[in-house]
């Protein structure tokens, strides 16, 4: 949703919920004519006159040299990924799933909703039907296995022709018990994993912010900050704020809610993610203080 229709929303009696940290980690050299076309979208939607010159074929070629000097040499300074991704410590297993079972119903149920206060309910069910069922996009699905038992959930997809080779964790589900690091290994295995597969970079969607360290040691950087609007009736209000709505609930939000794993064949961090970066600002809610959530935050 932009900014804008989310400001709407507000102002129309829209309730924020907690916020999405939207993290990307750089393998390959930016796609300049991806970025090229992110600028022309930007450009043109500010300006009729833009619009009209970069109709010239001229002027888009000579547009197309600081871009593409941006995709090469200002792009790697702002997101730097690393060259070499760093070890796990090798405590974990990672069993490929055909399907979600009663296995994983069980450790949803007992594990890991009793820990959140909001988010969909990940059954098995749902699942299924999310990421197995999903006729148009090809989903791979891993269980996280510690000491022989399931301790969580990965699901991942490559963006394929006509999209960019571009890698998404769509879900990173973790038991409150597993072992101090899991996540750490989790965000090491599988970004390895994409890379091999030819991913050119990887976005991974958490809602713990206390999580943000893990994924920033491991090369990721935060590009965007998705916050939900919830459209609730009056009598709902009431309740929603000593539960859901209480500020330290806890949400489950991922980067497969609201189809945000549907990939585009420009997807890639854009020409205005790339200058609110440089201006050191994150898209996003703008009153967010990132620093005071990560204060608050137990640490991972």
């Amino acid at each position: 949703m932009s900014s804008g229709n989310r400001r709407n929303k507000i102002r129309e009696g829209g309730i924020p919920g907690k916020p999405l940290y939207v993290c990307y980690r750089r393998f390959r050299e930016f796609d300049g004519n991806a970025l090229m076309r992110s600028f022309e979208s930007v450009v043109g939607s500010k300006s009729k006159i833009a619009r009209k010159l970069l109709r010239s074929a001229a002027i888009k070629k000579m547009m197309a040299i600081p871009v593409q000097l941006l995709a090469r040499q200002t792009i790697p300074a702002v997101i730097p990924g690393k060259e070499k991704i760093p070890d796990g410590n090798g405590s974990m297993a990672f069993k490929p799933l055909a399907d979600f079972d009663g296995e994983w119903d069980a450790v949803w149920q007992r594990d890991i909703r009793p820990a959140y206060d909001f988010g969909v309910d990940r059954s098995a069910a749902y699942m299924n039907w999310k990421f197995v069922r999903q006729p148009h996009v090809v989903f791979h699905r891993e269980a996280v296995i510690e000491q022989g038992r399931i301790s969580g959930m990965l699901v991942y997809r490559l963006g394929r022709p006509p999209e960019l080779p571009m890698g998404m964790v769509v879900e990173s589900l973790l038991s409150p018990g597993a072992s101090p690091g899991c996540f750490t290994e989790m965000v090491s295995k599988i970004s390895r994993k994409l890379c091999e597969m030819g991913a050119i970079g990887v976005y991974w969607g958490i809602s713990d912010p206390a999580q943000l360290p893990a994924l920033e040691r491991q090369g990721y950087h935060l590009v965007r900050i998705n916050v939900p609007i919830l459209q609730l009736k009056d009598e709902f209000q009431t309740r929603w704020r000593k539960t859901a709505g209480r500020p330290q609930a806890k949400w489950l939000l991922s980067l497969g809610d609201q189809d945000q794993d549907q990939l585009y064949k420009d997807q890639q961090p854009s020409f205005s993610t790339i200058a609110s970066l440089l201006r050191r600002k994150i898209p996003g809610i703008a009153d967010l203080n990132l620093r005071e959530v990560l204060q608050q935050s137990p640490k991972n």
